[in-house]
């Protein structure tokens, strides 16, 4: 009897010694872990949203099999080609098992037997559903490695491509905004660099929480001229509502007609301090007492 329960527990033993090797084995040589390095980023350069345990709204990522190669999208349905692209397991999302808010990564982990019929290549979508998405890219394609001890498959995603024709979007206006993300994320023109007219690019406007693609926000110049009655009279300066860190350019036109493409003197240039920027002019009034001021805003720095 005694010897019968020293045996039981013995076997007992050796099954937990036997699953733990198993579990380290798993995690060594059996699973292995697809993921992206390199953030993939919208034409506005944010990253694809996604956040660790979040896939509502999440940009959608699917790994499929090569087969005779990539074919795009339907672009009635925005999914991918089963048939000829059959996935690999479930979808995942962006941001799954990555720290980090809105990281533009992935990493999903796979049985090794899973991707034993490569090759593959991952797709993500710009939306939580194909139906919702406007852009997609995919990646170069990739196996399985040979090495058992190899966890790690890194991939690296192409250009975004619309979803309709499988082709890098055009930008007809040249504002850095992709046609098909006017019509349909930003509601700006496509067929103007500057929809609202006030000499501020689309792209800056929407990047930018203090301008309005679709309002016009002009540079109002105000010259401030000394007071008559004022002892000691109160100098020339001139004055214009910035946006911190935007770079500008104060310039003097010596004349009493504004000459379209005469030569300005450069008065002021640099990037703004504050809300408000207010140049004194004294020494430009006591050379020429007419002419006219002009400031211009270089969003991307002053060439």
């Amino acid at each position: 009897m005694k010897n019968k329960l020293y045996s039981n527990i013995f076997r007992v033993a050796a099954a937990g010694f036997w699953l733990a090797a198993g579990v380290a084995r798993g995690q060594l040589g059996v699973t292995v872990a697809v993921n992206n390095p390199t953030p993939v980023t919208n034409a506005l350069g944010r990253n694809l949203p996604g956040n660790n345990g979040n896939p509502s709204g999440a940009a959608r990522v699917e790994i499929r099999q090569w087969g005779g190669g990539i074919v795009k999208p339907d672009p009635d349905t925005r999914e991918g080609n089963d048939a000829l692209n059959p996935p690999a397991g479930e979808p995942t999302y962006m941001g799954h098992d990555v720290l980090g808010d809105n990281p533009g990564q992935f990493s999903k982990q796979f049985d090794r037997s899973e991707l034993e019929a490569g090759p593959y290549f991952a797709r993500v979508y710009d939306a939580d559903a194909p139906r919702d998405a406007i852009y997609y890219a995919d990646s170069a394609a990739f196996s399985l490695p040979a090495d058992p001890n190899e966890t790690t498959i890194n991939v690296a995603f192409g250009p975004l491509r619309w979803v309709f024709t499988g082709e890098v979007d055009g930008d007809d206006d040249g504002d850095g905004i992709p046609n098909a993300m006017e019509n349909e994320v930003t509601y700006t023109n496509p067929d103007s660099w500057d929809t609202d007219g006030d000499g501020w690019d689309d792209r800056f406007e929407v990047l930018n929480d203090q301008l309005d693609p679709q309002e016009s926000t002009p540079i109002l110049v105000e010259l401030h001229a000394p007071q008559p009655e004022s002892l000691p009279p109160l100098g020339h300066s001139v004055s214009w509502w910035t946006i911190p860190g935007v770079a500008y350019r104060l310039e003097f036109h010596p004349t009493q007609v504004d000459a379209a493409g005469g030569d300005y003197v450069d008065v002021w240039a640099d990037p703004a301090p504050g809300a408000e920027k207010v140049e004194d002019v004294d020494w430009v009034m006591d050379e020429s007492p007419t002419g006219f001021f002009r400031v211009k805003a270089f969003p991307y720095g002053i060439p």
